[in-house]
C-alpha cells in the first residue's frame, strides 16, 4: 500500500510542477498601489456589516496604532478570515465573494495584526506579524483555541500595531465612508471614527440633492433586477456625486457617468440599486458582468432627462466660463496699466514744470485718438459668446468695450472644452487691438505712450507686458 502511494507521488512529481506561491507574495499586499485608507477600512466595514453588525468603531491611537471594533456575529473559522481567496460560503452576498477584504486591508497596513472574534459563545483569537510571516516561507499560522466568552463580549475586534502608513486625512476619510456606506447608514447602522482626546467623528449618510423631473422605476437586465431613482439636479443645488450612484446591499459601489452613453451628466443625479443577482469586481467598486446591457437599459429610460439636463449644464457652464474669462481679461488690463506707469516713470496725466516742484494735471504727451488702455480702464473689457459671425472668430464693439466670440467656431469650442482661458484672452486682446487700429484716424494703436502702425508690433507689445516672466506661473 505504501509502495503504491510513493509510486503515485513520484509520478505526480514527474508530471506536475509546484505553483504554490511563496510567502514573499505578501509583500504585494503591502505595496498595493490601488489601496488606500478608505478602501482598506471599507473592506473591514464590509466584513462587519456582512456579519450583522449595527455599529463599527474605528479607533486611531496615535499615529501607528488602530482598532476596528464591531458588534456583529463574529466568525467561527479563522481559516476563512486569513486564507487568500476563501470566504464565508454561507453568505449569499456578493460583497465577500472574493475573500480578500481582511487580508488585503491587513497586508496594506502591515505591522502586527491581532484578531479577536466572538461567535456562538466562544472567543477565538490569533496574531499575525506580517513581516515575520513574509520571511517564514510557510503559509501555516497557529490555530486558535476557542475560549468561552463572557456575557458582555460580542463582535470582532481587530488591532493593528506598528502600522506602516502615514495617518489619513480624517475629515476626507469620514466623507468617503459616509458616501460609500450611505445605504447602511440610512438603514440605521453607525460608523464612528475616534482619535485620542478628540471628539468622535460620526459618519452621516450622503444624501442626493433636490431633484426635478424624477424617474423612479424597476428594471430587469438579463434576468438581473435593479431599481432606479434619477432626476435633474434642482436650480441652485449641486453635489460632487453627480451622475449615477450604484449601490449594492449596504454600500455604494461607484459614482459614474456610466449610464449616460457619452452625454454629460453634470446636472443629473440618481441612485441605481442592484439586487444580489449582480456580480461585483474584486474590491466591490464596479460591476463585473452585464455592464453594457445595463447602460443600454438605463439610457433608454433616462434619455429625456439626460438630454434636458445636458442643455442646462451647457448654459450654466458657459455662463461660468464667460465670467472667468472676463475676470481674467481685466486682470490683464490691470497688469498692462501697471506696465504703462513703469514705462513712463510718472503718474498718468501729470507733468512736472521745470524750475518748480508744482505738479500740474496735464497730459505728459498727447496722442491722436488717446491711449487704448484709457478706453478700457473705466468699464473694463469683456467677451460675449454669440452664435455665428459669418465664420469669423471674433467681432469687436469698441464703444461698449466688448469682444464678441463665435461660440460655434471650432477653435472656441475646443478652447472651451479644454478650459483654455489663456488662449482665449490672448485672441481677445489681439482682436481688440486690431479693431482699435482699424478705426483710429491715424491707423495707429496708441499704447505705452507710443504709436504702433503694425498690428503685430502692437499685439506683441501687449502680450510682452501682459505676461512678465516673473508672473508666468500666475497667469
Amino acid at each position: 500500500m505504501n509502495d503504491d502511494r510513493e509510486l503515485r507521488t513520484t509520478q505526480e512529481d514527474d508530471e506536475y510542477m509546484d505553483a504554490c506561491p511563496h510567502t514573499e507574495f505578501l509583500e504585494s499586499l503591502h505595496g498595493n498601489q490601488s489601496c488606500n485608507w478608505h478602501i482598506a477600512l471599507s473592506e473591514l466595514c464590509d466584513n462587519s456589516f456582512d456579519h450583522k453588525a449595527a455599529r463599527v468603531q474605528i479607533q486611531f491611537r496615535g499615529k501607528r496604532d488602530l482598532e476596528v471594533l464591531d458588534d456583529g456575529n463574529g466568525c467561527d473559522d479563522m481559516a476563512r478570515m486569513m486564507k487568500l481567496g476563501m470566504h464565508d460560503n454561507r453568505r449569499n452576498s456578493g460583497l465577500g465573494r472574493y475573500g480578500v477584504g481582511l487580508k488585503e486591508a491587513g497586508g496594506w497596513l502591515w505591522g502586527v495584526m491581532v484578531i479577536e472574534t466572538v461567535c456562538q459563545g466562544y472567543v477565538r483569537s490569533t496574531t499575525v506579524d506580517w513581516e515575520k510571516w513574509r520571511k517564514s516561507g510557510s503559509w501555516r499560522l497557529p490555530k486558535p483555541r476557542p475560549v468561552p466568552a463572557l456575557p458582555e463580549q460580542v463582535g470582532t475586534k481587530l488591532t493593528f500595531a506598528r502600522i506602516d502608513r502615514s495617518p489619513p486625512d480624517y475629515e476626507k476619510l469620514r466623507e468617503k465612508l459616509s458616501y460609500v456606506f450611505a445605504p447602511a447608514l440610512e438603514d440605521g447602522k453607525q460608523i464612528v471614527i475616534q482619535r485620542t482626546r478628540r471628539k468622535p467623528m460620526v459618519c452621516a449618510a450622503w444624501k442626493m440633492p433636490p431633484l426635478t423631473d424624477v424617474i423612479t422605476t424597476d428594471l430587469v437586465v438579463a434576468g438581473k433586477r435593479a431599481s432606479i431613482h434619477v432626476g435633474i439636479i434642482g436650480e441652485g443645488a449641486d453635489t460632487s456625486q453627480y451622475g449615477f450612484n450604484y449601490s449594492y446591499e449596504h454600500r455604494n459601489i461607484k459614482n459614474s457617468a456610466f449610464g449616460g452613453k457619452g452625454h454629460s451628466v453634470r446636472r443629473i443625479c440618481g441612485q441605481v440599486t442592484l439586487s444580489r443577482d449582480w456580480k461585483l469586481s474584486k474590491n466591490k467598486t464596479d460591476i463585473a458582468e452585464g455592464q453594457d446591457l445595463l447602460e443600454e437599459k438605463l439610457y433608454e429610460i433616462c434619455e429625456p432627462i439626460i438630454l434636458k439636463a445636458e442643455q442646462q449644464a451647457e448654459v450654466i457652464y458657459n455662463d461660468k466660463f464667460t465670467h472667468e474669462i472676463n475676470a481674467s481679461l481685466n486682470e490683464i488690463v490691470t497688469t498692462l496699466r501697471k506696465a504703462k506707469r513703469e514705462a513712463t516713470g510718472k503718474k498718468p496725466g501729470t507733468v512736472s514744470p521745470k524750475g518748480t516742484k508744482r505738479r500740474v494735471r496735464k497730459a505728459d504727451k498727447t496722442q491722436p485718438g488717446g491711449d487704448i488702455l484709457g478706453k478700457v480702464a473705466s468699464r473694463g473689457l469683456r467677451i460675449e459668446p454669440v452664435r455665428s459671425l459669418n465664420g469669423l472668430i471674433t467681432d469687436v464693439d469698441l464703444t461698449g468695450n466688448v469682444v464678441k466670440v463665435n461660440e460655434d467656431h471650432n477653435w472656441y469650442i475646443t478652447m472651451r472644452e479644454n478650459h483654455d482661458i489663456n488662449a482665449i484672452r490672448c485672441v481677445c486682446l489681439g482682436a481688440y487691438c486690431e479693431k482699435a487700429m482699424a478705426e483710429d484716424p491715424t491707423g495707429q494703436l496708441h499704447l505705452f505712450n507710443r504709436g504702433f502702425s503694425s498690428f503685430i508690433e502692437a499685439w506683441s507689445a501687449i502680450l510682452e507686458a501682459a505676461y512678465p516672466r516673473d508672473n508666468n506661473a500666475k497667469q
